[in-house]
């Protein structure tokens, strides 16, 4: 077998079903299996799974272990040469994993490679490429300077800033939300560390890959959308969380510096204060008054999400009619709400039409494939919108 893609569940059914599907078409053709851990999620996540994808290989752990535990136990049941673990809050297009395993092929001495990130909102996700986060490196990033000085290799060296976003390339470290590794490479390097609850375990398994003589590669080609942050509200308990983490990478790897624990310390309460008054304000100006238009090949399909816009009018555009009128709406400032209809359209279309769209203040959403549920989230540090269709 050649590709196993391990899904580590909590919480997030919905989701997931957006996931699956995306992945079981991004999968045709290959030598693959699909393994859903579920880390004892409270919703009807194994049920659905069991209902609705029955050739998945579903494993339903009896308490929440971690993501760390979680993919490990998920890799310890895969048998393909290669593993990709996979967050359930993504959405993949069609040929994503044929383009990653050609990436691999003409990297043979890789580590772990990762794809273009990009949020709810079409915007990129700075975390696809990282630098090793030295001490100073993680300070500045921490305190706003390499914001500040976003093109300095110095000060923004967290970024990777020598690295466009729309090329690929190696770098340091990936993000635990799609790596793809050798399974051979992952059990000889010990997996993830357990030691890691959430957060931080992505980055010490990229540093031991270096360590091991690997490289690891970022591609700004294979664009897959990351809703982040689904399953774990940013609120002080994260980043409490996170910061640990981070302090436990340095113990690991940098001898538990003083003087690191504290610049991090301090580093972390300015971000967290900026973090929590950013999304504030992100709430505060978000809008539910934008008009509706839905992205279908079906015209009866309107007739699904009308029930939950009562008080406006949703236009419905074909995929010709929409692509054609792509070009002109990057250039604009537009105030709309975007529906994918997932059955009709192809993910990659979509995937594609959100970065073409990032910038022109456009919102977007996803009308499930059986039409059960709307799902929006575009904002990357809260938790998305799940509308059921009953």
């Amino acid at each position: 077998m050649k590709l196993s893609v391990v899904i580590l569940n909590y919480n997030v059914r919905y989701f997931l079903e957006l996931c699956l599907d995306s992945v079981e078409k991004a999968l045709t053709g290959i030598s693959s299996e699909i393994i859903v851990v579920d880390n004892c999620s409270m919703d009807d996540s194994c049920k659905f799974v069991k209902q609705n994808f029955p050739q998945v290989k579903l494993i339903e752990n009896q308490n929440n272990y971690g993501f760390s535990k979680g993919n490990n136990i998920g890799v310890s049941h895969a048998k393909g040469e290669l593993i990709c673990l996979l967050n359930p809050d993504t959405l993949v297009a069609e040929d994503t994993f044929l383009l990653l395993l050609e990436f691999a092929a003409r990297h043979p001495g890789f580590g772990v490679i990762g794809p273009k990130l990009i949020d709810g909102s079409g915007k990129f996700l700075p975390e696809s490429k990282r630098g090793i986060p030295f001490p100073m490196t993680a300070f500045f990033k921490l305190i706003g300077l390499n914001r500040a000085f976003p093109k300095s290799t110095y000060f923004n060296a967290y970024y990777v800033p020598f690295l466009e976003v729309d090329k690929e390339g190696e770098v340091s470290i990936l993000v635990g939300a799609c790596m793809l590794m050798k399974r051979k490479n992952y059990l000889d390097s010990g997996g993830l560390d357990e030691q890691f609850f959430m957060y931080g375990e992505d980055i010490d398994l990229c540093y031991r890959m270096i360590q091991s003589g690997f490289q690891n590669y970022y591609s700004g080609k294979i664009p897959i959308v990351h809703f982040k942050g689904e399953s774990t509200l940013k609120d002080k308990k994260y980043f409490n969380r996170f910061a640990g983490a981070m302090q436990l990478f340095y113990r690991k790897h940098f001898d538990g510096n003083f003087l690191l624990n504290l610049l991090y310390k301090a580093g972390s309460s300015v971000l967290s204060v900026k973090k929590l008054i950013a999304a504030n304000a992100v709430a505060k100006t978000s809008s539910d008054d934008k008009p509706i238009c839905l992205i279908t090949q079906l015209v009866n399909k309107v007739s699904h999400i009308q029930v939950f816009f009562p008080t406006h009018t949703v236009e419905t555009k074909n995929i010709a009619v929409f692509l054609e009128e792509l070009e002109s709406l990057k250039k604009q400032s537009i105030n709309i709400l975007f529906v994918f209809d997932t059955e009709t359209v192809a993910h990659k279309m979509i995937i594609n039409s959100m970065y073409a769209l990032k910038d022109s203040h456009a919102e977007f959403a996803f009308l499930s494939k059986n039409s059960t549920f709307i799902l929006k989230s575009g904002v990357s540090n809260q938790l998305g919108e799940v509308q059921i269709i009953l």
